[in-house]
């Protein structure tokens, strides 16, 4: 007789992990067909948007980055305080 039941040495975990994946690829798959399609067919629209998307980007990269606050680089080194 088959034994359908799950072993006690598996768990269902990985295969929540490898749908996870799936899905990330088939998204990057997705945008990256969405790229080729908006160079080869709009090419210059996308030259347009250039501008903007570069004013976006470093928006973004200064919410998540960021340059480390105002007068932070005194307080590491020692700031008002001397110490």
């Amino acid at each position: 007789m088959i034994d359908h039941e799950p072993h006690a040495g598996h768990d269902s975990l990985g295969e929540g992990h490898g749908a996870r994946r799936r899905g990330w690829v088939v998204l990057g798959l997705a945008a990256l067909a969405l790229l080729i399609y908006l160079v080869t067919n709009h090419w210059l629209h996308v030259l347009d948007a250039l501008p903007y998307v570069a004013v976006i980007a470093m928006i973004a990269m200064h919410l998540g980055h960021g340059h480390g606050g105002h007068g932070r680089h005194d307080k590491r080194a020692g700031g008002e305080d001397g110490g």
